[in-house]
């Protein structure tokens, strides 16, 4: 566990992959860019920090007050500063969680510290923000149960189609149901009971590294040649067609099939 996450750590791509290094500008900038769309964060984050700053500089001849404050302005910008830094170095929205994580402790500090005139603009700025934080959820909550209730139909029609004894499914990145998340999280747990008590819940299926190109199958990778896959599933976010799949199941040799949220590669010949 301690080689998988210095890999991360230190190479540019995505879990591990890429070049040797901290951080691709390239990359950095275009999850900023991704970044963007969540609005009411950024200027929450930007204010926070700006704010903190320039209490803490008008403070700066009042040696009781700066041992008194200064820490935790130091600990709680440091922690959503270098939160946000390592968002951007491997980017998933989901990661934007750490830095907002911070953010409320930020704010009362700022009410603690600020000049009584001025917590009324801060009051005011929070508000705004949760207002547009608000209707930025709504929208990304509409929209993400469209796709659960697409998965969970896609879902029913994968468990339906013909699966012989002795052959499995694979599941892919990101695709959320039952058998990708346990199998997910028994991979990654190093927990051999837990490995093997949701190999038990679901017999006929197993998760299809992406990154790797391998599958997880009695305790060792392999390549998916060398397992008795029929399906492999993956989310059409990420491969939407034949041409986005990885390598191995462009061959011409598999049936693709799109459901609604869903992409099925069926594999014609059995091994």
């Amino acid at each position: 566990m301690a080689g998988a996450h210095a890999r991360v750590a230190f190479h540019t791509g995505l879990y591990g992959t890429g070049k040797v290094g901290l951080v691709s500008s390239q990359a950095a900038l275009s999850a900023f860019t991704r970044s963007a769309g969540h609005f009411a964060f950024l200027t929450t984050l930007g204010f926070a920090l700006v704010s903190m700053a320039v209490v803490s500089i008008s403070y700066r001849h009042d040696a009781r007050w700066l041992r008194a404050n200064l820490p935790y302005a130091t600990c709680l910008a440091s922690a959503a500063g270098l939160g946000f830094a390592v968002a951007l170095k491997h980017y998933q929205p989901q990661y934007l969680i750490a830095p907002a994580a911070v953010l409320p402790m930020m704010l009362v500090w700022l009410g603690r510290t600020m000049q009584p005139r001025r917590r009324h603009a801060l009051a005011a700025g929070v508000l705004l923000a949760a207002s547009i934080g608000g209707s930025e959820y709504r929208t990304w909550r509409v929209r993400e149960v469209t796709v659960a209730n697409q998965v969970a139909s896609d879902l029913r029609t994968i468990r339906m189609m013909p699966l012989e004894e002795g052959r499995i499914r694979l599941w892919s990145y990101h695709v959320s149901v039952p058998e990708y998340i346990a199998g997910f999280v028994a991979e990654t747990s190093g927990v051999e009971d837990y490995r093997s008590m949701v190999a038990q819940m679901f017999p006929n299926d197993r998760t299809y590294n992406v990154w790797n190109g391998q599958v997880f199958l009695n305790g060792t990778w392999k390549d998916p040649v060398d397992s008795s896959w029929k399906y492999a599933i993956f989310d059409r976010k990420y491969y939407d067609s034949q041409e986005t799949l990885p390598t191995y199941f462009r061959e011409d040799k598999a049936r693709v099939m799109q459901l609604q949220a869903i992409l099925v590669v069926e594999r014609r010949e059995a091994r």
